[in-house]
């Protein structure tokens, strides 16, 4: 399915699942806002799929 054009909001996106999510869906072309608690991964994150043209908008929050 091609994501280009939609935005995706990825809560927990700095490791396991939501990392896979947000690298699934920016590979195909979805804009993302991606959350997570830990500021540093999750910043790693966003530049690896900036790298891959993804855009990115990385958003350190705890959605409790």
């Amino acid at each position: 399915m091609d994501w280009t054009g939609r935005t995706v909001v990825v809560t927990g996106a700095s490791t396991g699942i939501g990392r896979a999510i947000a690298e699934t869906l920016g590979s195909r072309g979805a804009s993302l806002a991606l959350c997570a608690r830990d500021a540093a991964k999750l910043e790693a994150v966003a530049g690896a799929l900036r790298r891959g043209a993804a855009r990115v908008l990385a958003l350190p929050c705890d959605v409790r």
